[in-house]
């Protein structure tokens, strides 16, 4: 018994140590509604030489580029096409981005790509954000244009809007990090008990 007492107490810990410094950064895949409106500003919004993937009300997925926007439809190259179709706004059923999952400015900015990300992520994702004067901001993002989002700050709830161009670098904390805490928890404490149990044998 004094063995199980010492792996539940080291299985707490490091329990605690996770939640404390555990800060998983997990992709968040943002769904596009259903909706033409909708896929064509979520298209505009990734903007001519973003990667996607399209999901088609028939339950095709196909990935590649897009050519062009129009009013009614989109230009889209196919992965291994040499060419691009036209594909209408009401065919697709969701849209989502196939490049990076996360932004960092190291040598040159890139508002194009920041706006992406930030689009891939969608609105309701939590996210930490380090401007180019150094500043840090943490909170939720509460609505995406095509020059700046506005995002609605952890640490008093005010809305804020921060310029694609003055980014530094974005990262995500979406709940899924939070289900894979509660999944990772009780699996510390499980192997450490069994791990202690075991060694007291």
């Amino acid at each position: 018994m004094t063995n199980y007492k010492k792996g539940l107490t080291i299985g707490l810990i490091a329990c605690f140590l996770t939640l404390q410094f555990g800060d998983l950064t997990l992709p968040l895949v943002a769904k596009s509604p259903d909706n033409p409106d909708q896929t064509k500003q979520k298209l505009s919004l990734y903007g001519v030489g973003a990667t996607v993937s399209v999901v088609y009300k028939g339950g095709l997925t196909e990935q590649g580029t897009i050519k062009a926007l129009n009013e009614n439809d989109f230009m889209f190259q196919r992965e291994g096409s040499d060419r691009a179709n036209t594909i209408a706004y009401a065919d697709v059923k969701a849209v989502n981005p196939t490049g990076k999952r996360s932004y960092n400015a190291s040598k040159q900015q890139d508002p194009d790509q920041a706006r992406r990300v930030v689009a891939g992520w969608g609105p309701g994702a939590h996210i930490k954000v380090k401007m180019t004067g150094g500043a840090k901001l943490s909170g939720d993002i509460k609505s995406i244009e095509q020059d700046h989002f506005t995002l609605k700050t952890s640490s008093n709830g005010e809305p804020v809007k921060v310029a694609y161009s003055e980014v530094q670098e974005l990262k995500s904390r979406t709940p899924a990090s939070h289900i894979a805490l509660i999944v990772a928890i009780p699996t510390a404490v499980v192997l450490t008990v069994l791990f202690v149990g075991l060694s007291g044998d």
